[in-house]
């Protein structure tokens, strides 16, 4: 049985983490990056024409936050999941991001570790993902 890869939508306004968070997953075996956005608009546009598994996506944004982006995005049979991630560890900012339906929350010098666990959790067979 062949497994689907792990489609992921990432939406950062920094073009540098972009490009260097883009690098790293396509060396992960199973993940598929299905677009990058610089905005929450346009990121909320990406996740509704590509439909990911996953998004991860900057807190810290201007033009729509990801806070407020993670709110509307549309979710189906529990996806995509959502990580939401930031560089700064403000007192409260996890809370508002499970007030805005985040999945998860991580702080972008844990991401890689954090994103191995969470894609285990979430898209393993154990976890129920079987294509």
């Amino acid at each position: 049985m062949t497994t689907k890869p792990i489609r992921v939508v990432l939406v950062d306004d920094s073009r540098v983490f972009l490009d260097a968070i883009q690098s790293c997953l396509a060396e992960w075996a199973g993940v598929e990056i299905a677009a990058c956005a610089e905005s929450g608009a346009a990121g909320l546009n990406l996740i509704r024409r590509t439909r990911p598994d996953l998004v991860l996506m900057d807190v810290f944004m201007s033009n729509m936050n990801g806070l407020e982006a993670s709110r509307l995005i549309e979710r189906s049979a529990g996806l995509p999941k959502v990580m939401l991630m930031t560089s700064v560890d403000i007192p409260g900012l996890c809370a508002a991001a499970v007030d805005a339906r985040a999945d998860a929350f991580v702080l972008k010098q844990h991401l890689y570790s954090e994103l191995a666990q969470h894609l285990e959790l979430w898209f393993s067979p154990a976890a129920g993902r079987t294509t």
